[in-house]
């Protein structure tokens, strides 16, 4: 396999990934939220790709290209707005992971 990772240098911005954690004190729900500094290439998502059933078209949909692996329900704040990642494909075979991440209305924390 070809690793196509470098090309992704070029592009690369910061932005930051968020992961909430949920825990219960007391029965009352308590967020907490990790930050942490990622690099990234954000770009627009192909709209006549997704399921027009299963997303809300007033929303913003973006890709983002890195290479580390994320998780599906972390969040990535680009251009001051949230946004959770609802699908992941994995082509770490060629050096990276691709996210699609839909803005969150509300901010995270």
């Amino acid at each position: 396999m070809i690793d196509v990772s470098d090309t992704l240098d070029c592009f690369l911005q910061a932005v930051t990934l968020k992961t909430v954690t949920i825990t219960s004190v007391d029965f009352n729900e308590a967020r907490t939220v990790a930050e942490t500094p990622l690099q990234a290439v954000i770009q627009p998502a192909d709209m006549d790709k997704l399921i027009a059933d299963n997303i809300d078209w007033s929303l913003s949909y973006f890709q983002a290209h890195t290479k580390t692996a994320l998780s599906v329900g972390q969040y990535i704040n680009y251009n001051s707005k949230d946004f959770k990642i609802i699908g992941i494909k994995d082509f770490s075979d060629y050096g990276y992971y691709e996210s699609l991440i839909e803005e969150v209305k509300e901010a995270i924390l």
